[in-house]
């Protein structure tokens, strides 16, 4: 945005919003110890894979992460030393399981509202795409 009302491709370079993402924001919290490697700092860190899609061409690896990296090209992390992300997933999580517990939480909370006669459609589960019955068309959650 600030390239934009700047009218300048040169403002809020990837270096600065990196910058400001980590040593500005520690510095900024009076946290001297954050935001940076150094001696005595919290070296929470990750590595990214560099070969993906939504990254590469790599032109400038900065430039690449800063604007087009995502949480999906995680590949590592780690956090106050322990890793939290191995090979792109959260240690001790099954997204899947806790999607499919979501998925059925939801699924029974538009049942009540159903049933209760409260949910006509305009209620708090409007469709985004009418069936013509009511109801709107949803993709079946599996897991594997």
């Amino acid at each position: 945005m600030s390239k934009i009302a700047d009218r300048n491709v040169n403002s809020a370079t990837a270096a600065d919003m990196l910058r400001a993402a980590t040593i500005g924001g520690a510095d900024a919290l009076g946290r001297p110890e954050l935001g940076r490697i150094q001696p005595g700092a919290k070296a929470d860190f990750l590595l990214v894979r560099p070969s993906s899609l939504r990254l590469g061409p790599i032109d400038d690896p900065m430039r690449n992460l800063v604007y087009l990296g995502s949480q999906h090209d995680i590949d590592d992390l780690w956090a106050g030393g322990c890793r939290v992300v191995e090979r792109g997933a959260v240690a001790g999580f099954d997204e899947a399981d806790v999607l499919c517990h979501v998925q059925t939480h939801m699924d029974r909370q538009r049942a009540r509202f159903r049933d209760a006669g409260l949910d006509r459609g305009l209620g708090p589960f409007p469709p985004s795409l009418p069936t013509g019955d009511g109801g709107v068309a949803l993709p079946a959650v599996t897991t594997n």
